[in-house]
């Protein structure tokens, strides 16, 4: 029955915050304490990735987990964040899907991202994205919808452990940002 219910939680909770992101909603607190309890979960077992659906998802982790100092980096020059503070986590999740969180929806759905995980020196984990656009829609052969194309500029995140667990760190966008680790 435990099993039912926590499989039934982990279909929920995300499909709140995505009804409540596309209804104009900025805060998913209700679902909080359980993206906070994963976060904390994946630091104390060293599981990167959970660690990061968790960041993605929940306004409470990223405020958490991201360091007193945040480096902006564009196109290889390092920018101080304005008056108004760091323009935002650029990556969502509609679903199991990531999606470009900054960006208009025009009407349709957000921009879908090709997300790659790499560890660089030192233990950092980076996330490695860039919008993408697919031909299809996963009903050919193979099942798949194929991505035909880059859209703007990639962007790569860097997180740090420190004090037991990742701290966002570093946001970088445009020239010199690999696509893949």
């Amino acid at each position: 029955m435990t099993r039912r219910v926590n499989r039934l939680v982990n279909r929920l909770v995300p499909a709140i915050g995505v009804v409540l992101a596309l209804a104009g909603g900025t805060s998913t607190a209700s679902a909080d304490p359980y993206w906070l309890d994963q976060a904390k979960a994946a630091c104390n077992q060293e599981g990167f990735r959970s660690f990061f659906e968790a960041f993605v998802r929940s306004d409470a982790v990223r405020k958490r987990y991201t360091a007193t100092t945040l480096t902006r980096i564009e196109d290889g020059k390092r920018r101080q964040p304005g008056p108004d503070g760091h323009p935002g986590f650029p990556i969502a999740l509609a679903d199991y899907t990531y999606v470009a969180a900054n960006a208009p929806a025009n009407g349709r759905s957000l921009p879908y991202l090709r997300v790659r995980f790499g560890e660089a020196k030192g233990g950092v984990q980076q996330v490695h994205w860039v919008r993408i656009r697919y031909e299809g829609n996963g009903n050919d052969r193979d099942g798949q919808a194929r991505i035909i194309g880059m859209i703007g500029k990639p962007g790569r995140l860097s997180f740090q452990l420190a004090d037991s667990c990742w701290q966002w760190t570093e946001d970088a966008t445009g020239k010199g940002v690999a696509t893949k680790p």
